[in-house]
């Protein structure tokens, strides 16, 4: 089995790209999807993000009314740890078992996509990366006509995310969706036959160095929050392929450590 994350830039096409790659063979999950459907009224997650930010936040036939969630996460980072911290386990709990209901099927490709990727160290997860991009100034287009926002307002928007060159530094292989959607879809039916072909061979475990790890704690432990998010992240890693050694012991240790650090 070839796992793989697909992640991208805002408004740069990743879940045209993940429709495609599921027409042609792949088996796909959205854990943005995902993360919505734990939200909505009786979903796992529903009654704690109503005790954490309030009814302000919903509509009036009591759903999460998620503009106005994100208005109040976007520009206020413990807010955004807070939402983070109640719906990514739960996200990622969702995730392992729709994986564990592929297993035994070797030969397949599966691919999960979440715009957070990077951000949150997930990369390390899979197999491979995809990075979805597409021209700055057609990224901003996009978006504007998308969300209905003016130039000031999705500009700010891209400002408070990571820069989509940033994240192609990470990408094992890349998809530019600057083109038609015909150009676009052409180049993901060639992206597929690519994975599929890779998924012939099996994939060597990633070995991630410790420093590296511990320097991604050291990057994004801001808080008591983050350091749960961090513990995530290591068990993560260390469940998918143990990375050169890294134990849970030795992961809760470093935890640890940076806690003692006030990291």
């Amino acid at each position: 089995m070839l796992r793989v994350g697909l992640t991208g830039g805002i408004a740069c096409g990743k879940s045209h790209v993940l429709r495609r790659l599921e027409l042609r063979g792949c088996r796909t999950l959205d854990l943005d999807r995902v993360a919505h459907d734990v939200m909505v009224p009786g979903g796992s997650a529903y009654a704690d993000v109503l005790a954490a930010f309030g009814p302000a936040i919903l509509r009036s036939d009591g759903a999460v009314d998620r503009k106005a969630l994100a208005a109040l996460v976007f520009q206020d980072l413990v807010a955004r740890d807070r939402l983070n911290g109640i719906v990514h386990p739960l996200v990622r709990i969702e995730e392992r078992r729709w994986v564990a209901a592929l297993a035994g099927k070797a030969d397949a490709v599966i691919v999960v996509d979440a715009a957070l990727l990077v951000e949150g160290g997930l990369h390390l997860r899979f197999d491979r990366l995809i990075v979805v991009h597409c021209a700055p100034e057609e990224q901003l287009r996009r978006l504007m006509a998308r969300d209905a926002l003016s130039r000031e307002d999705a500009e700010a928007r891209l400002r408070a995310q990571m820069p989509v060159a940033e994240k192609r530094r990470f990408a094992h292989l890349q998809l530019d969706t600057s083109g038609s959607p015909d150009d676009t879809d052409a180049r993901a039916d060639a992206l597929a036959a690519t994975l599929f072909a890779l998924a012939q061979t099996p994939v060597k475990p990633r070995v991630v160095p410790r420093a590296a790890l511990a320097e991604l704690l050291r990057a994004n432990a801001r808080s008591a929050l983050d350091l749960q998010a961090a513990a995530r992240f290591l068990d993560d890693i260390v469940e998918a392929n143990g990375n050169g050694g890294w134990s849970q012991r030795s992961a809760q240790r470093e935890l640890k450590q940076q806690a003692q650090l006030g990291r």
